[in-house]
């Protein structure tokens, strides 16, 4: 009798785990379109192979686009996914019953997702380094460039949370948010008509209907880190300080290019100085810049800022040994004549 019950249960355990086995090899979509040179790891253990037109998608299938390439996806709920150029997706969850949980998750590059409606409760998540959006029922553009996040709602509302942070922000149409490394998302705010040139590129990048020109796609983490620059301006003209600072340092972290990085640093650095008083930090991006960008136009004037700060501050022995300094380096400098009044007064 024992014996028997020791065979009904594992014949059970068997059929149970040959019925999780079907499940989860059950397709969760299909790839509807393919444009260039696109590949699919089906699982963890498989290779990389061409993606086809009518491919079918599994959970943990991995997507990867090549440069002057895009993808999209249908999934088994209605919703669909683009692939820009250059971009890696993964699908880490996807269930479907009464509830529905999916969650992708963007490795980096440009990614398009339009939602379809769920009666019921729906999570769909989309995980990037640093940043979880959580979606419903809505239609919104993701760029990602490690560590950048850029998502533009074009309707409906989405939820971001940044690693490390539990303030959620919600973006709805028409605006936009962004953070960088787990920093804080900024206040969502409408697209301002300056951001216009840049969405037109971004949704042609994640559209299979649109033709564009893929030579702009390489220089686009430039254009959006000058475009942040002067959103910055914006921003401390509207007296949003703090989302000053983060638009700053997202600036500096999009690009490589040595004078916008150190532009942005001593943007940062003077946001701390003139609005938010917070002199300590001010003068670590100071200091930021003359360490890493010496060679930049920038680094004058961050110079010459930093040994004022000292100054402004009575730390007089300090800003004397930077404003010496200014001198040695920069003797017909635009702050030049300010320099040696100051230091004259210290001698």
């Amino acid at each position: 009798m024992l014996r028997g019950h020791l065979r009904l249960l594992l014949a059970f355990a068997l059929l149970l785990l040959f019925s999780r086995g079907l499940f989860a090899d059950s397709p969760v979509g299909k790839i509807m379109a393919v444009e260039g040179k696109v590949y699919v790891k089906l699982s963890t253990k498989s290779r990389w192979v061409p993606a086809k037109r009518g491919m079918s998608v599994y959970r943990t299938t991995v997507i990867r686009t090549s440069s002057g390439s895009r993808a999209a996806v249908v999934f088994n709920d209605g919703s669909r996914i683009v692939l820009g150029d250059s971009t890696i997706v993964s699908v880490e969850r996807f269930l479907l019953k009464k509830r529905r949980h999916i969650r992708f998750r963007l490795f980096k590059g440009k990614l398009r997702s339009v939602i379809s409606p769920f009666k019921g409760f729906s999570r769909v998540e989309v995980e990037t380094q640093g940043a979880i959006a959580g979606v419903r029922g809505t239609e919104f553009i993701m760029y990602h460039k490690p560590p950048v996040n850029f998502l533009y709602t074009v309707r409906g509302k989405v939820e971001a949370l940044a690693q490390y942070d539990d303030r959620k922000v919600i973006s709805k149409g028409g605006q936009l948010t962004e953070n960088t490394r787990g920093r804080r998302f900024i206040t969502p705010d409408k697209a301002p008509k300056s951001l216009k040139s840049i969405l037109k590129l971004l949704s042609g990048y994640t559209s299979t209907n649109v033709p564009v020109s893929w030579a702009e796609s390489g220089k686009l983490p430039l254009i959006l880190a000058r475009w942040n620059i002067n959103y910055g301006y914006y921003l401390i003209d509207k007296k949003r300080y703090l989302d000053a600072v983060e638009v700053f340092q997202i600036a500096h972290d999009l690009t490589q290019e040595p004078e916008i990085r150190a532009e942005s640093l001593v943007n940062k650095a003077s946001v701390y100085e003139k609005f938010l008083r917070d002199l300590p930090k001010a003068a670590y991006e100071y200091r930021r810049v003359l360490y890493f960008y010496p060679d930049t136009k920038f680094a004058e004037t961050a110079l010459y800022r930093l040994g004022m700060l000292y100054y402004e501050s009575k730390n007089f022995a300090e800003a004397k040994r930077i404003l010496e300094r200014y001198l040695i380096l920069y003797p017909k400098g635009r702050y030049s004549e300010s320099v040696r009044s100051v230091v004259n007064k210290l001698r």
